[in-house]
């Protein structure tokens, strides 16, 4: 069973994060209806007040009737507007809610997936911070009150068979038809925007892997086949959503003009009704129906309109359900104390998430108190998967990578990241001053930050700066030359005084200073009973280190350093001395194969032309 689907089963045995965030705002939505409920038989105030100023104030002239009815109808929709206020209200609640449950989930499981699987081809990036914030806009606007609104249509609808039953008819019947147009929008619309919300995922996922690399993309003119491949994402996009609004807005349209059709045709209806004589249908409940009817079919209508970001909003809501499912949140474990600095490696499988076969096999290592061990080997052996499962990043398929006989992966990882540095291969340094990046983000201990840079010699680097540890740094420590980050990245590392600092190719950007303060770093790490892991083949590490892991496609060879070389020398020597016994078997057959192949018959003992015998009978 692959990660992915362990991790898909575990999303499944416990409540989704996103479906939980939408149950628990169940009781803003149940007090949106209830509101709802309110304020759609407030709507009736502006009928009402009609129907009673054309049959009772007008024909009996009553100043103090109309005064009356003036009085209760503006108290009335006072409270409307009251009511629409707190619905508002509620709504920006139920968003602000959901926002604040999911945020830190969907941010730590994009986080993680990031760091367990890497940038993917068609990873999508920050798209499901973009989704959460299509959902809360979705949930905190005004949009959704027209879906509240439209299960009221059919009491609206009811009232006009009280007034007359042609009105009531009228109306159903232009319901039925408003309410088909609502169906064929949501059936001919759908896939649509699927598609443009595809598409799109896709061109916000390559513009910002680009934008990570503008200066070398620029430098090595790659512009503007770069912006070709982009607008090959980004043009579909536009191109299915623009149909959808198309149909979206064709239809929205029909709408409005059979509710206008209908509006009109139910004035004609009761102006009719009302001229016949001696009928009981009065002026009144002509204009009354008219704006009931109208009152009955806006929900609906609106409900069209709003159809678009009530799509987008379910999109976004699947894929954060999706994304929460494959990464479920990691239980909060109980905090343990802090570990010795022994991490013991046994039997370890290991592949990089997302493939089947492992680069790993069977891998055993112990690194203890006050020890260096320097992993060499070619490019393709697993090391990266090395550090990633020491680092507790990537889970393990077999085998057990324990600090202390503490499970490194399935410990918490902000108390393991009290106890753990690490300076990956490409240092990323985050938006934020020097201080901020090598306390990791934590509340600033200013002697416990100058004490890392001390120890990774990069103090005095740090202060000729420009601000000296307050000096801003740009997106992943944009103005700083790839040694200076290199050497942050190592304070960082040493922040806080870790019992593990594991180091991948830590040398790469470094010049002959930085490298001398390197080996002057990790010696007092050693000092200080540090367990220090360094990826890397630069001879000056592997001279001060103790042990050795020296990873090939097919097994380690692992050990102190002097066991380790002696067996390589081994190796190397049993190599040169089957190449020689090889080289000479060789040249034995090359000489086989030189010499001249006598005549069958010389081979034989047939005496040759030349004998004396043969001359002899000639002579005779």
């Amino acid at each position: 069973m692959t990660a992915a689907s362990q991790n898909r089963n575990r999303g499944a045995a416990a409540p989704n994060a996103a479906r939980q965030a939408l149950d628990s705002a169940q009781v803003g939505f149940w007090a949106i209806l209830v509101t709802s409920v309110f304020t759609n038989l407030l709507l009736l105030v502006s009928p009402i007040f009609m129907l009673q100023v054309y049959d009772s104030v007008i024909p009996s002239q009553s100043e103090e009737t109309l005064y009356a009815l003036m009085g209760i109808a503006v108290a009335l929709i006072a409270l409307l507007a009251m009511l629409e206020a707190a619905r508002s209200r509620i709504l920006a609640n139920v968003g602000r809610y959901v926002d604040r449950e999911l945020s830190g989930q969907v941010f730590g499981s994009l986080f993680r997936v990031r760091a367990a699987y890497g940038a993917r081809p068609g990873d999508a990036g920050t798209q499901p911070l973009r989704d959460l914030d299509q959902l809360r806009n979705f949930l905190s606007s005004n949009s959704v009150l027209a879906f509240f609104d439209a299960p009221f249509a059919p009491f609206f609808i009811g009232i006009l068979w009280f007034l007359h039953p042609w009105l009531f008819w009228m109306s159903f019947i232009g319901a039925i038809v408003i309410f088909a147009l609502a169906l064929i929008a949501e059936v001919s619309t759908r896939g649509l925007f699927r598609e443009a919300g595809r598409f799109g995922v896709q061109a916000n996922s390559f513009s910002e892997s680009s934008l990570k690399n503008a200066g070398s993309l620029e430098a090595m003119g790659m512009l503007t086949r770069l912006l070709t491949r982009w607008m090959n994402k980004h043009d579909p996009s536009v191109y299915f959503s623009s149909r959808a609004v198309s149909r979206l807005g064709a239809i929205q349209g029909m709408t409005k003009s059979i509710r206008l059709g209908l509006q009109i045709g139910v004035l004609g209806i009761g102006a009719y009704l009302a001229i016949q004589p001696g009928s009981t249908f009065t002026a009144g409940m002509m204009i009354a129906g008219s704006i009931i009817m109208g009152r009955g079919l806006a929900p609906v209508e609106q409900a069209i309109g709003a159809w678009r970001g009530a799509i987008q909003a379910r999109q976004s809501y699947k894929r954060l359900v999706g994304l929460l499912e494959d990464v479920p949140k990691r239980a909060e474990a109980m905090e343990l104390p802090q570990p010795k600095a022994s991490l013991v490696v046994r039997d370890l499988v290991a592949q990089p998430p997302g493939t089947q076969k492992p680069v790993i096999r069977g891998l055993s290592l112990d690194v203890q108190p006050g020890e260096f061990m320097c992993i060499l080997g070619p490019s393709g052996v697993g090391k990266s998967t090395l550090v990633q499962c020491i680092t507790g990043v990537w889970p393990v398929r077999g085998g057990t990578v324990r600090l202390d006989n503490i499970d490194v992966y399935t410990w918490n990882s902000g108390d393991r990241g009290k106890y753990l540095g690490y300076l990956p291969q490409s240092i990323d340094l985050f938006d934020g001053n020097v201080a901020e990046n090598i306390s990791r983000f934590e509340e600033i201990d200013s002697q416990k930050v100058v004490a890392a840079a001390q120890q990774a010699h990069c103090h005095s680097l740090i202060l000729n700066l420009p601000r000296g540890y307050e000096t801003a740094l740009g997106e992943s420590g944009a103005g700083l030359s790839g040694g200076q980050r290199q050497r942050l990245g190592l304070a960082r590392a040493m922040y806080n005084d870790p019992v593990l600092v594991v180091l991948d190719e830590p040398n790469s950007n470094l010049d002959q200073e930085g490298e001398e303060a390197l080996a002057r770093s990790i010696l007092g790490l050693k000092k200080r009973n540090a367990a220090v892991i360094a990826v890397t083949h630069n001879r000056n590490l592997v001279g001060i280190a103790d042990k050795l892991c020296i990873m090939r496609p097919d097994r380690a060879i692992v050990g102190p350093k002097a066991v380790v070389l002696e067996a390589i020398k081994k190796e190397q020597d049993e190599a040169t001395a089957a190449k020689q016994k090889q080289a000479e078997a060789d040249a034995v057959g090359r000489a086989a194969a030189a010499q001249p192949v006598r005549p069958k018959t010389e081979q034989m003992g047939a005496p040759s032309e030349d004998s004396p015998g043969e001359a002899e009978g000639d002579a005779q």
